[in-house]
């Protein structure tokens, strides 16, 4: 659990609706094997995704008024969610 949820209000408020377990510092590996296996293979697939979508199409890529750089269109994100 992130400190920030040990306050007592964001804790009661979570213990109303599940039930709460600490998880040792260290051992997310051992008790979120998610995270090890179909989450860690799919950020990687689609961020692959990103990087090559920004390296073939870096020409048009359109940038906002602040400088930073605008993310690809719904369409384009929805492909990579679905093919990684």
């Amino acid at each position: 659990m992130h400190r920030s949820h040990l306050v007592t209000t964001t804790l009661d408020k979570i213990k109303k609706k599940s039930n709460v377990a600490f998880i040792p510092t260290g051992s997310t590996s051992k008790v979120q094997q998610l995270d090890l296996t179909v989450n860690r293979s799919f950020k990687s697939k689609l961020r692959k995704k990103w990087e090559d979508w920004i390296i073939k199409d870096y020409e048009n890529i359109k940038y906002a008024k602040s400088g930073n750089m605008k993310a690809a269109d719904w369409n384009t994100i929805f492909e990579w969610i679905v093919s990684s």
